[in-house]
């Protein structure tokens, strides 16, 4: 895989949501770590989803030029992952805010 790159940042939000899922184990109210994580995995799949690897080859100065690239390419189920990710995200977070202000 030659490593991952910063232009693959879904797989860094799969990371980060298993990595809070785990935490959801230790912390006072494992239900906002568990929203907060479920919402970066499953926006991290939608995403990752959404960007498949692209090749594009064209003739070019001294030969053939060969492009590779993660295009964002918008799937049903890729923006089904990413939609149910943000509201989970956008739910734990709200809880957080409202722990934080009472």
């Amino acid at each position: 895989m030659g490593g991952i790159k910063l232009e693959h940042w879904w797989i860094g939000m799969v990371v980060a949501g298993i990595a809070v899922l785990g935490s959801g184990a230790i912390a006072p109210d494992p239900r906002v770590t568990s929203a907060i994580g479920l919402g970066l995995l499953f926006l991290g799949i939608g995403e990752w989803m959404n960007h498949p690897s692209q090749t594009h080859i064209e003739p070019g100065f001294g030969g053939m030029w060969q492009f590779t690239g993660h295009p964002r390419q918008p799937t049903l189920v890729g923006n089904a992952f990413s939609f149910v990710g943000i509201v989970l995200l956008a739910g734990g977070a709200i809880r957080v805010g409202i722990a934080l202000f009472q």
